[in-house]
């Protein structure tokens, strides 16, 4: 799997259990590996918002499973007395929805629902982003004049979208090389640490 939710867990474990397993991106409790803690990258992405932009009210779509990103949200926005509960799209009243529905749905109920305001919004993926550019621009946002929009998640449709879609680059292959130092350690010697 790539980073993130691994859906057929149950399964691939049945299927490969017993074989030397090793993550690269996500964490799992039974199986090592080597990832970078999500919330610090999250954290500084709303600090840029905060400190660069002069951000405040910055609604955000959680994560499909949690992981400590969306708990990063609401820490730093409280740190920094901006945290309003009303911008944070609860994860139950988007769940089971795919990429353009999870956009469409969380500004319905950030706009339509709650009638809220804000100058930025985050998006854990760069689909789900793309999607909530182009709603966005339906409702009459300028994006950036109107709201700033940025993604977690990095890929070529936020760089060649109009404009562009700031994200945080994920270090996949920084990870990549860790990872097979790791694996070559955990095959030579049978065990590595967790």
């Amino acid at each position: 799997t790539k980073a993130g939710p691994m859906f057929n867990y149950d399964d691939f474990m049945r299927r490969f259990g017993d074989m030397p397993l090793f993550s690269i991106g996500s964490y799992f409790e039974e199986i090592p590996g080597v990832y970078f803690s999500g919330d610090i990258y999250t954290r500084e992405l709303l600090l840029h918002l905060v400190n660069e932009h002069g951000c405040r009210r910055i609604a955000f779509i959680p994560t499909m499973k949690p992981d400590g990103r969306n708990e990063s949200y609401i820490s730093t926005m409280k740190e920094y007395g901006i945290y309003h509960p009303e911008l944070y799209v609860d994860e139950e009243l988007i769940a089971g929805t795919g990429t353009k529905e999870r956009a469409v749905n969380a500004l319905s109920v950030l706009l339509d629902e709650r009638k809220a305001k804000f100058d930025a919004i985050v998006s854990m993926y760069v689909l789900e982003t793309a999607e909530l550019l182009k709603e966005l621009k339906q409702r009459g946002f300028r994006i950036p004049e109107d709201v700033a929009l940025v993604s977690y998640e990095a890929g070529e449709y936020g760089k060649f979208s109009s404009p562009e879609i700031t994200t945080i680059v994920f270090p996949w292959r920084d990870l990549g090389y860790k990872a097979c130092e790791k694996m070559v350690e955990y095959l030579e010697k049978g065990s590595v640490d967790h």
